[in-house]
């Protein structure tokens, strides 16, 4: 979580070295997943039939890893637009705030986990749109906004699920937001307190030395 709020608000901080280490990675793990779909084609049919979910899953392999390398592209624009002071603030206290986050993310996501595996447990495993218990996880944002009626199928015991489901709308909307809400309202004052022209400064010095590695480089 620490290198995601990092990735997302302060790359301008971070040397080049890194952008192209997260951009080999994503190539490299988009490869092994390809090289794994295909080994796993049946090529043995003679009758030349070829399952075609498997193609359409690569091809949104595909563009989900291009989305996300575009993504990351434009948010590498936070190093240019960090030279402006008023940017600059922005970004450190949005960093400040999401590192003061860190630990109640964490948290959240083990509650998230903890309600999944219930509905998993007592809906889940008998819907063949929850035939793993990490589906469970989207399940439970998918009753939030009534994607979802466990009512539909009485003969799959969705009375545990639905019981679960009201638990971690009450428990996540009620507890947890107004707890992130308290946090980040007691940490915007120390936040601004830490902005100042010091730090865009310091970025600006960064900035220098980045290009003046590079003209030497070149």
């Amino acid at each position: 979580l620490n290198l995601l709020s990092h990735t997302l608000c302060s790359l301008s901080l971070y040397p080049k070295q890194l952008f192209i280490s997260i951009f080999f990675l994503l190539v490299v793990v988009f490869y092994l997943f390809l090289l794994a779909e295909v080994q796993s084609l049946d090529f043995s049919d003679r009758t030349g039939y070829v399952d075609m979910g498997q193609a359409r899953f690569l091809n949104e392999m595909y563009y989900n890893f291009f989305s996300f390398l575009l993504f990351l592209f434009w948010v590498k624009l936070t190093d240019l637009l960090a030279v402006q002071r008023e940017v600059s603030r922005l970004v450190v206290m949005i960093t400040v705030l999401l590192r003061k986050l860190v630990y109640l993310l964490f948290f959240m996501l083990i509650m998230w986990i903890a309600f999944s595996v219930g509905v998993y447990v007592s809906y889940g495993y008998r819907n063949e749109g929850s035939a793993l218990w990490l589906t469970s996880l989207v399940t439970i944002i998918a009753q939030s906004f009534d994607s979802i009626d466990p009512g539909d199928d009485r003969d799959k015991s969705p009375f545990m699920a639905t019981i679960y489901g009201i638990l971690a709308l009450i428990f996540i909307l009620l507890v947890l937001l107004n707890l992130v809400i308290a946090i980040l309202t007691t940490a915007y004052e120390h936040a601004r307190e830490e902005v100042g022209d010091a730090y865009w400064a310091r970025h600006q010095y960064r900035l220098l030395q980045h290009y003046l590695r590079g003209v030497k480089a070149g």
